[in-house]
């Protein structure tokens, strides 16, 4: 018996990356049909884009400028070297915040395959789904329905009319509230949004793929990166680069950046990315979403953050408590083992940064700690460990790592006190002083319990206390004027160490409304 069967025409791409390289020019190899292909890159001093043999893949060859109406159809496409005018040469909308959409990048289906292996990570890029390893996450619904094309706002989000719009001719936004953002981004029309992380990384590795490295500024322009928050009110204008072609780059500090029709994909206005939240110790959570495994094992590029001299990660993960005010049980689950601490540590930094929420509360955590004592690594733990897990075994442990700075601890309620004067004890009877410890305070509305635990703890005078008023925007909690002031003044400004909250208070004659507790 024979069976017909007809080959199914794809193009595959690849490349990996060598971890322990350092240079992002070396870092990068190219992989499947990658190999033997010339890399493109800008002439930063022209500005001029060299495709190198990229220009007639899917990706670069179906990535246009278009209007996009505010119901997810295709008004026209835009001239792509001047984009205010249509393709047909006639004047388009892309000045004109009457228009009902706005001014987007087309982006073709790609499919990416990630994973890690031998000390590289692997990238494989494809035009269709060659295995179930093979996913299109930036071209998927909420549904789970893939689209053929996604749509990416050609400019920095302007606020008109309490919608964001991608218009030229106007300034970006920078002082709304994520949540504000969201918002005003999805009164556009169904389908609408801010960024994802996976529309992100999509663009991120095929500029990686097309430059052949991993300092993308080098090879598509450095963008406006300088200057910070001191930045505002000179940003760049939304629409400088609209008739700078596809790709435009130079090495100036103030200048565009344009990657697949997209102005400054990097520099300019900070870009918060739906379903990605920072808490107060600049944490990583992704809300509502699970990495897959291939993106959850990949190893931090850090590379890309010359001024970042430590390795960062989990060793546990999630945490037996359910306290009122942390999302982490229900983000993470239970408290379990993640990684081992020679899975995060790189080659050419002696420093490791940990996250772990309560890692004190898994023997594994423990292990791993006992056993990086007895390394050359200097660690710190950025979250507050639980000085109620902390019996004579742990705190020997802990008086023989490295620590960078500090040992941390919380103390979020006043059942803490007491074991944090006995960890401080314990600590001290292995040579560690208290100038060493390091101890979260929070400051919930009833702001008089947190002034109780910083008198509880301030009879140890080299103690470093740090205030943190309570703050989850997502369900409506917003420090109030006391709360600030409590934090900003009276803890952060070292007033505590002389007087009470109730002297300061009346020292500087301040009365403060109560509120529900």
């Amino acid at each position: 018996m024979a069976v017909s069967v007809t080959p199914r025409a794809y193009t595959l791409l690849g490349f990996r990356m060598k971890k322990s390289e350092a240079d992002p020019d070396t870092k990068v190899e190219y992989t499947e049909g990658a190999v033997g292909l010339t890399p493109a890159k800008v002439n930063l001093t022209t500005g001029e884009f060299d495709y190198g043999s990229f220009a007639n893949f899917w990706f670069v060859k179906d990535n246009k400028p278009v209007m996009l109406n505010n119901d997810g159809t295709e008004a026209y496409e835009l001239d792509p070297n001047d984009h205010t005018k249509k393709k047909d040469g006639t004047a388009s909308d892309v000045s004109n915040s009457s228009f009902a959409g706005n001014a987007m990048s087309r982006i073709p289906k790609v499919y990416l395959k990630m994973w890690e292996a031998d000390g590289y990570e692997y990238c494989n890029i494809c035009d269709v789904k060659l295995d179930d390893d093979y996913h299109a996450y930036a071209h998927t619904r909420a549904d789970g329905s893939e689209m053929d094309y996604l749509y990416l706002s050609m400019f920095e989000g302007s606020l008109v009319a309490n919608k964001v719009r991608s218009i030229k001719g106007l300034n970006p936004m920078n002082t709304q509230t994520g949540s504000n953002e969201l918002t005003y981004a999805k009164a556009n029309g169904s389908g609408w949004s801010t960024r994802s992380w996976s529309q992100r990384n999509l663009i991120n590795m095929l500029l990686i793929l097309m430059g052949k490295t991993t300092n993308t500024q080098e090879a598509f322009g450095y963008g406006y990166y300088t200057g910070g928050s001191s930045s505002a009110p000179n940003y760049l204008t939304t629409g400088g680069a609209s008739n700078k072609g596809q790709f435009y780059g130079t090495n100036k500090t103030r200048d565009y950046v344009k990657v697949f029709f997209i102005e400054n994909w990097w520099g300019d206005v900070w870009e918060r990315i739906e379903g990605c939240v920072t808490n107060s110790s600049v944490r990583i959570l992704v809300i509502n979403n699970t990495l897959p495994a291939e993106i959850d094992s990949i190893f931090p590029d850090y590379s890309i953050y010359p001024e970042c001299d430590y390795a960062i990660g989990y060793i546990t993960r999630g945490c037996p408590n359910n306290c009122r005010w942390c999302v982490v049980p229900k983000k993470e689950g239970r408290i379990r083992p993640y990684k081992t601490w020679k899975d995060l540590v790189r080659q050419d930094s002696d420093k490791l940064v940990l996250m772990d929420n309560n890692i004190l509360a898994c023997e594994y955590g423990i292990e791993q700690l006992e056993e990086l004592s007895g390394s050359a690594y200097q660690i710190d733990l950025n979250q507050g460990m639980d000085a109620r897990l902390v019996n004579d075994r742990i705190a020997e442990i802990l008086s023989r790592l490295k620590w960078i700075r500090f040992i941390r601890f919380s103390c979020d309620q006043k059942s803490q006190i007491e074991p944090i004067k006995n960890t401080v004890n314990l600590l001290g009877k292995y040579g560690v002083r208290p100038y060493r410890i390091f101890v979260y305070i929070l400051v919930t509305k009833n702001v008089q319990d947190a002034a109780e635990r910083v008198e509880a703890l301030k009879g140890y005078k080299a103690i470093n206390l740090y205030a943190q008023a309570e703050r989850n925007e997502r369900i409506g909690i917003i420090p109030n004027s006391e709360q600030l002031e409590f934090q900003q003044r009276y803890v952060y400004g070292g007033c505590y160490r002389k007087e009470t909250w109730e002297e300061y208070c009346q020292r500087r004659k301040l009365v403060f409304q109560q509120e529900g507790l």
